[in-house]
């Protein structure tokens, strides 16, 4: 389960929701998007960004759901 990872765990401990959100998405094709939005500010306030652990840690848990969910991985959009 992805709520055993180091990974889940060090952005549990930081972003609880975003934590909770990813282990609601994981094994679904909602989970690479849930990413990819993470990666862009939406938002009408200033973001710091995640610190560099938490990052590294999402980085890592994608690499991951993408190893054990080939068939959803997504195909980059610039390459046809």
């Amino acid at each position: 389960m992805i709520e055993n990872t180091e990974k889940f765990k060090v952005i549990a401990d930081k972003f609880p929701k975003v934590a909770s959100e990813l282990k609601r998405l994981w094994g679904t094709p909602g989970f690479n998007t849930y990413l990819l939005s993470l990666e862009q500010d939406t938002s009408e306030e200033h973001r710091v960004g995640f610190p560099e652990a938490v990052l590294l840690a999402l980085f890592d848990l994608g690499a991951e759901h993408d190893k054990q969910f080939p068939d959803l991985v997504q195909g980059d959009k610039w390459i046809s």
